[in-house]
């Protein structure tokens, strides 16, 4: 679960390096809890191809 004090990069990063250990629902799970903590943050493309699921 995500620290309250956690930045939205520091979020990404996690979520991408679940991605890249394969734990797709995991990455599921906390990419969906970041845009409800941060609606208005704007993922730019790069982090969006590390975050999505392909």
């Amino acid at each position: 679960m995500a620290d309250a004090l956690d930045t939205p990069e520091r979020r990404l990063e996690r979520i991408a390096g679940l991605r890249l250990r394969g734990l797709h629902e995991d990455a599921d799970r906390e990419l969906t809890e970041f845009r409800r903590v941060f609606p208005g943050y704007r993922i730019s493309e790069e982090w969006l191809g590390k975050v999505e699921r392909k």
